[in-house]
């Protein structure tokens, strides 16, 4: 076996859940509160007309509302548990293993620049999004939803310097 087989990462992370998952499934319950309002009005218009006779409207129009709130939360929670961001000696691996693999490969020496996105509810969380860009710009790879972003951007400066100085030295 190879030694790049059998390198262990020097750093792996993964995305940060509560950041990813609660502000999404605050925004679908409103989209799905404002879903089941309408329907229920029109469910009141037909049944002022006598086209229709719907009974019990609260507790299925509450059900509506969770079903619709959480069922792209659990899409969402499904895919970032399958994402993983290995850094070794001499590159960084994103990896998702779901369905499928997919995996993206960049070396230390192509990277051109690391930049940070951090949003008011990252704040609040201690997350947020990490963009690493390469030089040529033929993939980049956005660590999302990563805890303590400014302590990680540190850590990924280390390991490319590091790598970048000791491919000097060869």
């Amino acid at each position: 076996m190879s030694k790049e087989l059998t390198e262990k990462a020097k750093l792996t992370l993964k995305p940060h859940l509560t950041n990813a998952l609660l502000p999404l499934f605050l925004k679908n319950l409103v989209y799905s509160a404002g879903i089941t309002i309408t329907l229920l009005l029109i469910a009141f218009v037909l049944e002022l007309f006598n086209i229709i006779q719907i009974n019990n409207k609260i507790p299925w129009s509450i059900a509506i509302i969770i079903i619709l709130s959480t069922i792209s939360v659990i899409y969402k929670w499904t895919t970032l548990m399958s994402i993983n961001y290995h850094f070794y000696k001499t590159h960084i691996i994103k990896e998702f293993k779901l369905l499928y693999i997919k995996r993206e490969y960049v070396p230390y020496s192509q990277i051109a620049n690391i930049t940070i996105d951090i949003s008011l509810w990252d704040r609040i969380c201690s997350a947020g999004d990490i963009k690493i860009h390469t030089s040529d710009d033929s993939v980049d790879i956005t660590l999302k939803y990563i805890e303590n972003p400014e302590k990680v951007e540190k850590k990924i400066y280390a390991l490319v310097n590091k790598a970048k100085s000791s491919k000097k030295k060869q």
